[in-house]
């Protein structure tokens, strides 16, 4: 059993949900509308915390690294994608339907409503990747510069790519 699954349980004991993937037909109970509620709210939630902890490694970095105008104009660049990112992500996920609550009155819901959510997620997932490679690689040309052993070097840098963990 899935977490989704394991939580949908917790709200709806019986798990009517997962028949309306099969029957579009299926109209959703309140506690499958509870599920979804919580699941929109916890949507909306993931990516301002998100958000927050890669804006927060990169003021770490122009604490750290503050010497470098450049490395500071490119932290201040990934702090412009990062916002990019948490705004479009998070107006993507509460507009997602049109009308808002046809989030949680059916997942068949007509075209005309709703956004296409898999490819939604799917796009948030790539973009959120390619920034976290950006912020893991921006320090490492810098320690590369330090008056270290190569060794020394290389475990520095692991330190900082062991965030990609």
């Amino acid at each position: 059993m899935t977490l989704t699954r394991a939580a949908a349980s917790l709200v709806d004991p019986d798990a009517a949900w997962l028949l309306s993937a099969n029957d579009p037909d299926y109209h959703y109970t309140p506690a499958n509308q509870l599920n979804l509620k919580l699941a929109f709210i916890a949507d909306v939630l993931y990516f301002t915390v998100v958000g927050a902890a890669k804006a927060s490694l990169l003021l770490m970095y122009t604490r750290i690294f503050s010497v470098s105008a450049p490395f500071r104009i490119q932290v201040w660049v990934l702090h412009a994608a990062v916002a990019a990112f948490w705004a479009t992500s998070t107006i993507g996920t509460i507009f997602n339907c049109w009308p808002i609550y046809w989030s949680w009155l059916n997942s068949l819901s007509p075209a005309p409503y709703c956004i296409n959510y898999n490819i939604f997620w799917l796009v948030m997932g790539v973009v959120e990747e390619v920034i976290d490679i950006c912020i893991l690689a921006l320090p490492v040309g810098h320690i590369m510069k330090l008056q270290l052993s190569l060794q020394k070097k290389i475990g520095v840098a692991s330190i900082f790519l062991l965030g990609g963990l």
